[in-house]
């Protein structure tokens, strides 16, 4: 009997309603991308059946010959050739896995726009890209190196968290490749302001101008010493330097496929670099099935993330 996938909301906890979301909103246009679609397969019984009937012979096929020689003498060549030629049929059968998953694909537009939908369930849109000054003036703001070679946005993506801790933060993200390498550039606008200016700057990430940041260096917990946190004030550099919050922000990192992430909070904003290992909101060639939007989910849930770790700095007490 053929056994479904988990639903959706099986993944996580925090994806919770979204299988009712997905039923009215996603499948209807995109029905191959429903758990129901993937199902694992078990060997029919045709299949079972031969196999066992094959084994049989194999099993009593010599002592047929030996029991009957007289009586078998003008089948033995035959016997002998065919046993090796059912034996390793036999062997494959049984070696071979005992279900396959199966999975339907869809067309890239129709990925496209389940994926739209799948944004708006968090409060976020691919949003069209902005125009050259625009996007100059975005990437300025964002604690990122100069980047050698021109900034191609790939994927835009704003919005405003729906639910959760961080409800309300804005968030706009452009995703896209510099000097050959994936990158995404991120603003969060929590609607309080810090209690100062201060940054979280990777030293895996060269070429960050530094010039008048030495009298604002703060002192990170061990186990962050690929981070120099400067802070305007003793509350920013405690805040910033939060065991909890670290280590949250560098979950964060994993989550978004990035080696490392620079953070800057400037006035009721934070902004941020990662440089990315590989692409993650900008589809790359691989067909999408309904394993895809598992993906998606933890892709934009990641955002979320993101946005509740950070509101502590912009939160009073």
């Amino acid at each position: 009997m053929d056994q479904r996938t988990p639903s959706f909301e099986s993944l996580s906890p925090r994806f919770r309603g979204f299988d009712a979301y997905f039923d009215a909103e996603i499948a209807p246009h995109a029905p191959a991308l429903a758990p129901r679609a993937a199902v694992r397969q078990r060997m029919s019984w045709r299949i079972r059946l031969l196999i066992a009937a094959a084994a049989f012979y194999l099993a009593t096929a010599p002592f047929v010959l030996i029991l009957f020689p007289e009586a078998t003498a003008d089948f033995r060549p035959w016997a002998i050739v065919s046993y090796f030629i059912v034996l390793p049929g036999v062997l494959f059968g049984v070696m071979a896995p005992q279900d396959t998953e199966t999975r339907l694909s869809i067309a890239g537009d129709v990925w496209a726009a389940a994926r739209r939908r799948i944004a708006a369930y968090f409060g976020f849109e691919h949003a069209p890209p902005q125009h050259e000054d625009a996007l100059r003036a975005f990437v300025e703001v964002c604690p990122a190196p100069p980047l050698a070679g021109q900034f191609i946005a790939h994927e835009r993506i704003v919005g405003r968290v729906r639910n959760g801790a961080a409800a309300g933060v804005v968030v706009e993200l452009v995703e896209g490749m510099a000097d050959g390498a994936p990158v995404a550039m991120c603003a969060m606008r929590f609607g309080g302001k810090a209690f100062g200016i201060g940054a979280l700057l990777d030293e895996r990430i060269p070429g960050i101008d530094r010039r008048g940041l030495a009298a604002l260096a703060a002192v990170t917990p061990p186990g962050h010493r690929h981070l120099t946190a400067y802070a305007e004030n003793q509350e920013v550099a405690d805040r910033l330097a939060n065991p909890e919050i670290l280590a949250a922000f560098a979950e964060i990192r994993d989550d978004t496929a990035a080696k490392a992430v620079n953070l800057a909070v400037v006035d009721d904003a934070a902004r941020l670099y990662f440089a990315l290992t590989e692409p993650v909101f900008a589809t790359g060639g691989e067909q999408p099935h309904a394993m895809s939007v598992g993906h998606a989910l933890h892709d934009y849930d990641a955002l979320v993330r993101m946005a509740e770790t950070l509101a502590p700095l912009f939160r009073a007490g």
